[in-house]
């Protein structure tokens, strides 16, 4: 989770910064759900595991969300790593 988290930078801040909150708390609210998901239904099989995982699988979605977000507001795109672009902006 964390390296993703490097890899997608500041995705969060710049959000914020540029006045896109409700962006910010929308990847936020899908990653809650999806981490809370997550939680309930591998928790029984994997217990503490469960829960690490699930905590990675928050910061991935909400940054992909984050990262997507930024993309469609400000035409950044800081996921060109995984798509092959030499440049961040689209």
């Amino acid at each position: 989770g964390q390296v993703f988290n490097v890899a997608t930078g500041s995705v969060n801040t710049i959000l914020n910064m540029t006045g896109y909150e409700r962006d910010l708390i929308r990847s936020i609210l899908i990653a809650l759900v999806a981490e809370t998901v997550c939680m309930i239904v591998l928790a029984p099989f994997l217990g503490g595991i469960a829960f690490a995982l699930a905590y990675s699988l928050y910061i991935v979605v909400q940054n992909s969300a984050a990262a997507v977000a930024l993309n469609k507001r400000l035409g950044i795109n800081v996921l060109h790593v995984f798509t092959g672009r030499r440049a961040i902006l689209s």
